[in-house]
């Protein structure tokens, strides 16, 4: 009996997030990021950039190679 009550209880609990995601993508905000990430699409009076993965991730590596080696130990610990 007391394990049917706690798997109620969690499948109570599971629908209640369920019901408030579901009402999150139904919601125009989620639709306007969902079209301006995966579509990128932009408001009128907006001016959309693609920037390539290669030079982000250059970006990226070319910041951490500037750091002294003394910062990135105490970054790594800290």
């Amino acid at each position: 009996m007391v394990k049917a009550k706690k798997d109620l209880d969690r499948e109570k609990q599971e629908n209640q997030q369920l019901k408030t995601e579901l009402s999150y993508v139904k919601s125009q905000e989620f639709i306007e990021e969902e079209a301006r990430n995966k579509l990128f699409m932009v408001k009128p009076g907006e001016a959309g950039v693609i920037v390539p993965q290669e030079l982000i991730k250059e970006k990226i590596v070319k910041k951490e190679m500037a750091l002294p080696n003394w910062q990135k130990w105490l970054n790594l610990f800290l």
